[in-house]
């Protein structure tokens, strides 16, 4: 029932960790505003989150001044919670839904979100939420399509400046492994929860598809 937001807990987690779960509480609050149950105020509170992360989460990661990090640490710890509070209202999504591969290759959550976002934008897009969210970043953009592309290619440079590779290849994986399992990891995201509220369920086939792609780090694009 009570929430205590201390982010002075934040202050010593290293770099990877702040990247991995501030991409983490970026995917919920994405995921959180495009969700097909959402109402006017989680898209509201999850658009807030999103650009919060974004404008602080590279700060948090890179910064070595203590105390500009440890600013950037205490909004990012606030958006993270508005993030959450949002997909408690509404749901995660298919970047989670297609987290079957961080388990099984012990891979931290985050960075599979963090890794799969841009994908997962790509494949839902064009959308008005993710066009709304370019917006109020500033991205250019003639029309919908134009806007989403740029929100992924956004998300692209973002992962980039934050330490999150764009590929399972770049991870390690093995190729003969992964390609094992990828028709298994595509059946479960079918029956996920997360996956059916999002704007578009992918098929089985689909979700291979982000999956492959991820896998060798092809760059998305809005079709």
């Amino acid at each position: 029932e009570v929430a205590i937001l201390d982010p002075d807990f934040t202050d010593t987690l290293p770099k990877t960790i702040a990247a991995h779960t501030g991409m983490d509480a970026l995917s919920h609050a994405i995921e959180a505003a495009v969700c097909i149950v959402a109402s006017p105020i989680v898209i509201s509170t999850a658009l807030g989150a999103t650009i919060d992360i974004l404008q602080n989460l590279p700060i948090s990661v890179n910064e070595d001044d203590s105390e500009k990090r440890g600013k950037a640490r205490e909004l990012v710890h606030y958006a993270a919670t508005m993030a959450g509070v949002a997909i408690n209202n509404s749901s995660a999504g298919l970047a989670h839904a297609l987290d079957q591969a961080g388990p099984y290759f012990n891979i931290p959550h985050g960075l599979i979100c963090g890794l799969t976002l841009p994908y997962t934008t790509a494949f839902h897009s064009p959308h008005p939420v993710y066009a709304e969210l370019a917006t109020r970043l500033g991205l250019g953009g003639a029309d919908d399509s134009e806007k989403c592309q740029a929100l992924v290619d956004y998300l692209w440079d973002f992962n980039t400046e934050v330490g999150i590779v764009h590929s399972y290849l770049e991870l390690g994986v093995d190729e003969k492994e992964f390609f094992e399992k990828i028709s298994d990891f595509a059946a479960i995201v079918e029956h996920s929860m997360a996956a059916r509220l999002s704007p578009r369920q992918p098929s089985v086939e689909e979700a291979e598809e982000i999956l492959r792609a991820a896998y060798y780090g092809e760059k998305p694009e809005v079709k």
